[in-house]
């Protein structure tokens, strides 16, 4: 009995999680006046990757919240900002170690 109502309350939370997401995701990007998504122009790619790499950084986008396009995102943003890739950034700290 315990344990139908342990699934019940999990299933509960995470409905609810759910549902607050999309009405977060709704609220936040709402189409402005010309009719356009207020988010900038995606550019889409197929991407291959190893099943043990996609399952971990599925878990890592777990834990923080993301979907797992948004984290891969972040870390590329992450690793062209340490190598000094994206316009206006400068090289992290250990980049000028190195050289």
């Amino acid at each position: 009995m315990d344990s139908r109502r342990s699934n019940r309350q999990s299933y509960a939370m995470a409905y609810s999680l759910q549902f607050l997401a999309n009405s977060l995701l709704n609220f936040v990007v709402q189409p402005s006046r010309t009719g356009a998504s207020s988010l900038a122009k995606r550019d889409s790619f197929l991407l291959r990757a190893d099943p043990q790499v996609l399952d971990a950084v599925r878990r890592w986008a777990d834990d923080e919240l993301r979907s797992i396009n948004g984290q891969i995102e972040y870390l590329l943003r992450q690793a062209l900002r340490d190598a000094g890739r994206l316009p206006g950034d400068k090289p992290s700290v250990e980049d000028d170690r190195q050289s």
